[in-house]
């Protein structure tokens, strides 16, 4: 955990006693202010935030922060309405690039619940747990395994249980398989609701880019998966 310290009020104590006036504590409280602001930002690049979503219609004052395109973004004015993080830089700083902290992104992975919270948690959904009595639905974002199907040429000792072959009157052969059992391999469904996946982009190319982009860094590689919206 990041130790918690509070700047403005060390700067109090680490003055002298003759020192403790307004006019001297606003003046050092002002040349550590860079420092504060620092640690700030490295607080919330470790812990993450639950800032709230960016919008439109509300008025900003300067260090409010606000979550918008999955980034943390900070007002750097007072009476900061209707701009457009991503587009008004001198309205607004780029604190960090995602809104979770490192610490909590350490911890996720490819196993099936983790993965559902870490969905959930980025794409700002609703993470139930599996078979609660009181919430017994599944999470808004959740996740089907998949058993994928193989087929295989089989010779066998006899004619019923090996693949048929014929010429196929071009370049050679071609065979008809039979499907047998082989090794497991399992994939998964990544189920989201029409209105998340619209709401991350009205492209369905770019909404499956965005969703992948996260995915890929905690699916085990050579895994499949597919998306579906429901």
């Amino acid at each position: 955990m990041t130790p918690i310290v509070d700047i403005d009020n060390t700067v109090v104590q680490v003055l002298p006693f003759t020192k403790r006036i307004t006019n001297w504590i606003l003046f050092v409280q002002s040349v550590c202010y860079p420092i504060k602001w620092l640690y700030s930002v490295l607080k919330g690049f470790i812990n993450g935030t639950y800032a709230g979503n960016y919008n439109v219609g509300i008025t900003y004052n300067l260090g409010n922060q606000v979550i918008y395109n999955y980034g943390l973004w900070e007002s750097l004015t007072s009476g900061n309405a209707g701009h457009t993080p991503n587009a008004s830089p001198v309205w607004w700083l780029n604190v960090n690039n995602s809104f979770i902290g490192a610490m909590e992104v350490a911890h996720y992975g490819g196993s099936r619940l983790t993965l559902e919270w870490a969905l959930n948690r980025y794409f700002q959904t609703t993470f139930r747990q599996p078979n609660d009595p009181i919430s017994p639905a599944h999470s808004d974002i959740y996740i089907t395994h998949l058993t994928p199907v193989y087929t295989s040429f089989v010779s066998y000792t006899t004619e019923t249980l090996t693949s048929d072959v014929y010429t196929n009157g071009d370049s050679g052969y071609s065979f008809i398989s039979e499907v047998y059992a082989g090794e497991a391999s399992y994939g998964f469904v990544v189920h989201i609701p029409v209105a998340v996946y619209i709401g991350i982009n009205a492209s369905s190319a770019i909404a499956n880019t965005i969703l992948r982009q996260f995915l890929d860094r905690y699916v085990v590689c050579g895994v499949q998966y597919i998306i579906v919206t429901y």
